[in-house]
């Protein structure tokens, strides 16, 4: 027997659980959210101007302590979980602002004061929980389950998890035919995306060859050559090298400049568009407006400035020529069920858009405040100005309900404590939008790209089959990467980013996009995407950067966002995995994390994407000199579920899936503390 089939490669499936645990991924996304998302809607907002007044407000850093409670004399006394569920509490602390007045008269200003603005729930077992980090002993000594995995909240003493919602991806151009009965023929949409402002761009190729666009707040649909030149591509000439340089795509843009013939230069494109926007106003009003609609409705995720309308443009030209190669045959419909294709929503996701609309009123309450107290001539106060239960009711009221903004109903459920499995497998679960009446067959399918990041069994039966899906064994949902210093190293590499290409000097490459977004052209796509594997194995790329190349298309796809499902796979080099014995005496002996293999790049973690571009080996033995990567165990493709199955090889497919629902009903021991809780509805 060869090194190779010796391994034991369970081990590093050991290895990952004992360092991540189970629910890992919603701790990463709440913990990225306190860290980093609740300081980005601060920041956001950035100042409170009162109208009429000489100052305005300034908002500094955000502070989330400790759990604490109010007791009734007054005092606050810092939580448990283990007291918050048997006194009904919510496990929430407290958040604190810095606030600066600002006078507008040579810019003088006050001392900066900490306004206390509300309470967020505290997600068990994340960073601000006092849980984190202890050991087995003194859990046990607070009286909490040395095994419950956390990433739950308490509100009101009862348990809530937060689902994982998935979506279709945001900011990705995806094209398809259109339906029969439509006026037109094909279809290409974005959901463009910024600071929780989701504003979907349509293109539609009508039957007679011509583009037109929509998007939000404008009526009706804009031909594409007249929002172009309304962005600033004045000739005919500029629009075509826009969208591409291949004659026979320019030749099908003859109808859509036919379309627009009248509408010669920009400030005529641009009145055109504020015909729609500001009927009846004065010329100069529709100028400006259409200018406002542009910047801050069309694709809002490229930017809100006026300097972004350039590659506003660019991107419609990218949409168009997608769509013209369609209808040409050169490229295929974009799958939605493809696992590239979709995104999923964790827990700091789902808070991040709660809490951004929740201090917006806060902000609109204290901007109102303000201006009460000076019409009655009062002292300006900025604490009393702060009504702290506008945040507080928010989140407690959407937490307890499950109604979420956007009137997504059953977000939050109550946390399934039949038995420990339950638990866990509510904790993973995986739910999808799609409306439960009408028969999605294909979104209910097993999509192979499912393979090793949704478990294949464990699915309810009936009306919610295959939309409520559950996460495999290995599979963890990326928390993001900085898109701008991912920009900066591919530039280094060699990306010729688009400012800087003069159209009509036939540039030749690959077209490098970053996060569905069009950055540039490279001349040699391979090279740089071996280059950036290599410098992610070396750790000089962090490791949640996913790219693939589309050599059909001739495309390279690099992704750093949030929310795409990865599972980690054993690298093979020359014919050999990197994996060796010493590797797993390493990890038995605990010596080495799970970690360790990334770190020295003896496993990486990959994405629905960058698995279009691997040859994976099942088995140690199966490995050729053609294979990049080899599974780190077959079986882990199950979830938790439908890993308890003995021999579940076996037993006819759906068998497998029933006893999947069965194991989450059988009673038994659902927490060691059991005899410290107070739960309604609980069997032993």
């Amino acid at each position: 027997m060869s090194d190779v089939e010796k391994l034991d490669n369970w081990r590093v499936v050991e290895a990952f659980i004992e360092e991540n645990g189970l629910v890992r991924q919603h701790l990463d996304s709440y913990d990225e959210f306190v860290r980093h998302g609740i300081q980005q809607i601060v920041d956001e907002v950035a100042t409170i101007e009162p109208e009429g007044e000489n100052y305005y407000v300034r908002l500094g850093k955000i502070d989330v302590g400790k759990p604490t409670i109010k007791e009734a004399d007054g005092s606050t006394m810092p939580v448990f979980p283990s007291e918050a569920r048997i006194r009904n509490l919510t496990y929430a602390s407290s958040l604190h602002l810095e606030m600066n007045i600002v006078y507008r008269d040579g810019d003088t200003e006050e001392a900066s004061v900490d306004v206390y603005i509300g309470r967020l729930p505290i997600m068990l077992k994340s960073e601000k929980c006092p849980l984190f980090d202890l050991g087995r002993e003194e859990l046990i000594s607070l009286g909490e389950d040395p095994d419950d995995p956390g990433g739950y909240f308490v509100i009101n003493g009862s348990e809530r998890v937060l689902v994982t919602q998935e979506d279709l991806a945001p900011n990705r151009i995806l094209i398809e035919e259109a339906n029969k009965s439509s006026s037109s023929t094909h279809v290409a949409k974005v959901f463009s995306t910024a600071q929780g402002f989701r504003a979907p761009v349509t293109m539609e190729r009508r039957r007679d060859g011509s583009l037109r666009v929509s998007f939000p707040s404008v009526p009706g649909k804009i031909p594409l050559v007249v929002l172009m030149r309304a962005l600033g591509l004045e000739s005919d000439k500029q629009i075509a090298d826009a969208i591409s340089e291949d004659d026979d795509i320019i030749r099908e843009l003859i109808p859509s400049i036919e379309v627009s013939v009248e509408i010669a230069n920009r400030e005529e494109a641009l009145d055109y568009v504020g015909k729609r926007v500001a009927v009846g106003q004065t010329r100069d009003y529709r100028l400006k407006r259409a200018e406002q609609v542009l910047d801050r409705y069309l694709l809002p995720h490229i930017g809100t400035k006026s300097s972004d309308r350039l590659r506003k443009s660019f991107y419609l030209g990218q949409m168009a020529s997608h769509i013209i190669e369609l209808s040409l045959d050169r490229r295929g419909e974009d799958d939605k069920d493809h696992y590239s294709n979709k995104r999923l929503k964790l827990a700091g996701d789902l808070l991040m858009s709660l809490f951004r609309v929740a201090f917006l009123s806060l902000c609109r309450d204290i901007k109102y405040q303000l201006e009460r107290n000076a019409v009655r001539h009062r002292r300006r106060n900025i604490k009393t100005a702060v009504r702290a239960d506008v945040i507080t009711d928010r989140l407690h009221h959407a937490l307890a309900t499950g109604n979420w903004v956007g009137g997504k109903a059953g977000v939050s459920q109550l946390l399934d404590r039949t038995n420990y499995m339950s638990a866990l497998s509510h904790l993973r679960r995986v739910v999808s939008p799609l409306s439960r009446s009408q028969p999605h067959f294909e979104a209910r399918d097993l999509h192979p790209t499912h393979w090793g990041k949704i478990c294949p069994n464990e699915t309810p039966e009936g009306p919610n089959c295959g939309l409520v899906k559950n996460l495999a064994l290995l599979a963890y949902i990326s928390v993001g990467a900085d898109e701008r210093e991912i920009e900066s190293i591919f530039i280094d590499l060699g990306v010729q980013p688009l400012e800087e290409i003069e159209r009509g000097k036939g540039v030749k490459g690959a077209q490098v996009y970053i996060n569905g977004r069009l950055l540039g052209i490279h001349p040699k796509p391979l090279t740089l995407v071996a280059e950036v594997k290599k410098r992610r194995r070396n750790g000089q790329i962090n490791n949640e950067v996913n790219i693939a190349h589309y050599p059909d298309t001739n495309e390279v796809q690099a992704s750093c966002d949030p929310g795409r499902v990865r599972r980690p796979l054993i690298i093979v080099e020359n014919g050999a995995p990197k994996i060796t014995s010493e590797h797993i005496a390493k990890l038995r002996s605990k010596e080495w994390k799970f970690s360790d293999l990334i770190r020295r790049g003896i496993v990486e973690f990959l994405d629905a994407e960058e698995e279009e571009n691997t040859y994976i080996a099942m088995e140690p033995q199966d490995v050729t000199e053609k294979s990049t990567h080899l599974e780190v165990a077959p079986n882990v493709i199950l979830g938790i579920s439908a890993s308890i199955i003995p021999y579940p090889e076996h037993n006819q497919s759906p068998r497998n899936t029933y006893e999947a629902g069965m194991v989450k009903q059988a009673l038994g021991l659902y927490a060691a503390n059991y005899r410290t809780r107070a739960d309604t509805r609980a069997h032993l």
